[in-house]
């Protein structure tokens, strides 16, 4: 398992190649240790060896900066941006994550004195499907608008509209990176490694998970892949195990709470192990899910987390995971939507000012931090 020293030094160096542009400043020192989970010392040190490798630069008095230049700035002038999401209507005036998020980005546009434009996309069909997904491209008001901001559109046809390439579009809340759009997004990987090194640290090493099953003719949840792939590299790499038959299955398209959700049969038959064979943690890719499992281990008068220790990613929402009608006190990784929003409009303000011919889209993402609950305790 790497040291603080070097776990501190690969945070680091992954947030200043993706998360931020040259020339942008960094968190404070304590801030960067507190997004990362790593203690202060660590953290020190990894920004004196991103130093002397010239990747951050420290000025006094003003903090840390990503070496190199930012793109320069041309002629500051008022513009119109579009803001283009299915099923908008409501959502900027409520505590949801995306109300939240379209809040920040809505603010920090107009304190830079540029005007935004909500455009209207009701979905068509169930919420979930394909056809629900996608907004008419053609019905933009290209002519009105000086850039696109696009929200929560899940669907290939639309990201990869030739109208969208001509740009410039941003896509915020999912990577359309491979689409040749520019993007800012919740880095679901990073969660997921965050919340095993979270376990491995109490010292579990048997550990659960919950993975999606993906049925034919519904869409894969890209998020939730993420999720599992960097909570199980992680996992490895840190001399943990997930045998086979520790892996349960639930759709997202169906509630976990049905007493025929797939992930039930297999989690009975985990229980039903010996002590030295069960696992002593379960990672699963949403909430709900984790709600799901804890309900039915209180029915088995099993408890959390001296039977089962548990950890999640979170989006936050209205039903956060401290909420007295949840009673989870969870432990999760989680993207702070204003955080996200106010990144969002940063890169937008940025792709404004212009970027040099060629320059390749980038996915920029924003830390991660952990939260703490009761729901994790160190193995027996």
């Amino acid at each position: 398992m790497p040291s603080e020293a070097e776990r501190a030094y690969n945070e680091l160096r992954r947030l200043i190649e993706h998360a931020y542009a040259p020339g942008q400043r960094l968190p404070s020192e304590r801030d960067l240790a507190a997004l990362c989970g790593i203690s202060f010392t660590p953290v020190r040190q990894a920004l004196a060896r991103l130093r002397a490798e010239d990747r951050v630069r420290t000025e006094r008095g003003r903090g840390s900066f990503v070496a190199g230049q930012p793109a320069p700035a041309q002629a500051n002038r008022a513009c119109t941006i579009g803001i283009l999401s299915p099923g908008l209507r409501g959502e900027v005036r409520e505590q949801s994550f995306s109300g939240l998020l379209l809040r920040a980005l809505e603010r920090d546009l107009r304190k830079a004195g540029h005007a935004c434009r909500y455009l209207e996309h009701e979905p068509r069909g169930p919420t979930y499907t394909r056809v629900g997904q996608r907004p008419s491209v053609e019905r933009i008001p290209w002519n009105e608008l000086d850039a696109l901001a696009v929200l929560d559109v899940f669907d290939a046809e639309v990201l990869g509209h030739e109208r969208l390439r001509a740009g410039p579009v941003l896509v915020v809340d999912q990577d359309a990176t491979s689409h040749g759009l520019e993007s800012v997004a919740f880095d679901d990987r990073q969660a997921g490694a965050i919340a095993a090194r979270h376990l491995l640290g109490l010292g579990h090493r048997r550990i659960a998970l919950v993975e999606e099953a993906a049925y034919h003719g519904r869409a894969f949840e890209r998020s939730w892949l993420d999720r599992r792939l960097g909570f199980e590299e992680a996992v490895f790499s840190g001399g943990g195990d997930i045998h086979p038959d520790w892996r349960m299955r639930q759709s997202r398209y169906e509630t976990p709470w049905n007493e025929h959700a797939e992930w039930r049969g297999r989690f009975e038959k985990i229980l039903k192990l010996p002590p030295e064979r069960r696992p002593t943690a379960v990672f699963a890719p949403s909430l709900e899910i984790v709600a799901a499992l804890q309900a039915r281990l209180e029915e088995l008068e099993l408890r959390v987390p001296n039977d089962l220790s548990t950890v999640t990613v979170h989006a936050p929402s209205s039903a956060a995971p401290d909420s007295p009608a949840l009673g989870l006190r969870a432990t999760y990784a989680s993207c702070d939507a204003a955080a996200l929003g106010a990144r969002a409009a940063e890169v937008l303000l940025d792709v404004l000012r212009g970027r040099p011919t060629g320059t390749p889209p980038r996915l920029h993402t924003v830390p991660v931090p952990l939260h703490v609950g009761r729901t994790t305790a160190r193995p027996r």
